[in-house]
């Protein structure tokens, strides 16, 4: 009988501790530090969502905040005034302001095409930022990696060098050489630097 040996897989080990790659994080700790990263912007948009609808509702009150562009029919087929908006109404058209979107049920009227125009053009850079904020912790990811990997690389090339240069030192005992910084290396032991 045949006994396989089986071998355990082992980490590569580094010669920078720090271009070893972390473990993966957890599910839960990438989705904590995603909103945390993007928490004061989704703040900022439920915020102003929230304002804005509070205004519109004022508005509605005092004949300058949005009115309902369809009509209600009646049982007999008559149509009848459209209620005013309430403030449920309000948070819908907000929401459909800032998003861009524009269902076309509700329009706003005098002062408040000035609050509609501040917040669509506040929702399309919100929105920006946003996609903006995610992308660029992907791309910091990304470089980290490549950096880390190309300073192991450079490491593991710069210690090549060093065991070509003493190899060829032990085996020619009488050479003296220049290095790349100026001074001269004897091959006796120990090694001697002269300026």
């Amino acid at each position: 009988m045949i006994l396989l040996k089986q071998r355990r897989f082992q980490k590569p080990k580094f010669l920078n501790p720090s271009s070893a790659p972390p473990d993966p994080p957890t599910m839960l700790k990438l989705v904590w530090t995603l909103c945390y990263d993007v928490l004061g912007l989704v703040f900022a948009f439920i915020t102003l969502t929230i304002g804005c609808a509070f205004l519109y509702w004022l508005g509605t009150q005092s004949d300058w905040g949005i009115i309902p562009t369809f009509t209600l029919l009646d049982k007999t087929g008559k149509e009848v005034a459209s209620p005013a908006a309430g403030f449920w109404d309000c948070m819908h058209f907000s929401i459909v302001t800032i998003a861009t979107l524009g269902y076309g049920d509700y329009r706003p009227q005098s002062y408040a095409r000035i609050v509609a125009a501040c917040e669509v053009i506040s929702g399309i850079v919100l929105m920006g930022l946003f996609v903006a904020k995610l992308v660029s912790r992907k791309q910091d990811r990304f470089v980290r990696r490549i950096l880390k990997g190309q300073t192991n690389i450079e490491i593991q090339k710069f210690r090549g060098l060093l065991a070509t240069i003493f190899k060829n030192i032990s085996s020619a005992p009488s050479v003296k050489f220049t290095c790349s910084l100026g001074f001269f290396v004897s091959s006796e032991w120990p090694f001697m630097f002269d300026c």
